[in-house]
């Protein structure tokens, strides 16, 4: 069966690079050529940074994994990148190549968003809400769907599946990078949901005690500096708060 890094040799040596113009300061060339052996995985969104930059089709690199677990995490970074550029034809193009229903509904939604506004709700969320409960083994695909349609739910649902995600993902040094990702942007959208809401300070503090849990990756830097710029707006530390919101600004993330 062809590897991630199998595929990545064949297309550095198709362009004719080393392993350190191939890696090109997205990631380390130590770290490419463990992903060349085989011997460590790369994250999708680092995937697409490498493809990109060195102008190589996402889809034609992904062909020979069909539809498995990588190649949706691919489409789901696109799907994302799509809707905020507000680019409908992008999102239809998505929805006309993949076959996972789920991901099809993601995508009516968003769409929907884009074609109407927000607050239209579509039968896809009522769909959606209840396939998400027939689930007995999540995987980071399953979190990717959860993560879109959070804000669908009302309160009090909410909170019982978060506390039943919370349980289960506790032991985050088990987990890929795309899941940790997938897990920490749930507890900062949980965070900002409670945020919004009356009398939910024990459900911050355990979104929050979630995120500080998981590892300090560069791949959740923003989610951990979210819950600090919230940890210090709860706290009224409003000098810290405001040196967040600005460092976030910087980097291009809003919080």
């Amino acid at each position: 069966m062809v590897t991630i890094g199998q595929q990545l040799s064949k297309t550095r040596r198709k362009l004719v690079l080393n392993k350190s113009q191939m890696a090109k300061h997205i990631i380390s060339v130590s770290f490419y050529s463990r992903v060349e052996n085989n011997t460590t995985t790369i994250s999708a969104t680092n995937l697409i940074r490498l493809l990109r930059y060195h102008d190589q089709s996402i889809i034609k690199f992904m062909q020979p994994f069909a539809n498995n677990a990588l190649s949706l995490q691919i489409y789901e970074s696109k799907i994302n990148e799509a809707f905020q550029r507000k680019d409908i034809t992008k999102l239809q193009q998505l929805k006309s190549k993949m076959n996972f229903k789920m991901i099809h509904q993601i995508i009516n939604l968003k769409l929907n968003e884009l074609e109407q506004n927000a607050k239209t709700r579509s039968p896809d969320v009522t769909h959606l809400k209840h396939d998400m409960l027939q689930i007995e083994n999540w995987d980071a695909n399953y979190l990717w769907v959860f993560l879109n349609i959070m804000n669908y739910y009302e309160f009090t649902d909410l909170e019982g599946l978060i506390g039943s995600i919370f349980n289960k993902y506790r032991n985050s040094s088990q987990y890929d990078p795309t899941t940790l990702k997938f897990l920490a942007e749930i507890a900062v959208n949980y965070l900002k949901i409670c945020y919004s809401n009356q009398d939910t300070k024990f459900e911050m503090k355990k979104a929050i005690d979630f995120v500080k849990s998981l590892p300090n990756t560069v791949d959740i830097f923003n989610e951990k500096l979210v819950i600090t710029y919230f940890e210090s707006v709860i706290n009224k530390e409003d000098k810290t708060a405001i040196e967040i919101s600005q460092l976030a600004q910087n980097i291009g993330y809003t919080i």
